[in-house]
């Protein structure tokens, strides 16, 4: 029960803190240019992976989440069967 509170806790953490930096950090949500100048060498924008890390599978197609999931099934039923 306690790993229960505990992931829900930290879920919780993971979704106010993304909140917190694109409604009020960033301004995304109204408007704004999603660019924050911290440093005349250093800034931290706002840019969406529609992929996968490094992104893997980023293209305007369909077929990407399709593939990621035929893929991630073929390989459960590979440790299902085999371990």
């Amino acid at each position: 029960m306690f790993f229960l509170f505990l992931a829900i806790a930290i879920l919780a953490a993971d979704l106010a803190s993304k909140w917190f930096v694109m409604e009020r950090l960033l301004d995304v949500g109204r408007g704004g240019t999603g660019l924050v100048t911290v440093l005349p060498f250093f800034n931290i924008v706002a840019v969406w992976n529609k992929g996968i890390s490094f992104g893997i599978f980023n293209h305007e197609t369909d077929y990407g989440p399709v593939v990621l999931t035929v893929l991630a099934l073929g390989i459960s039923a590979f440790f299902t069967v085999n371990f």
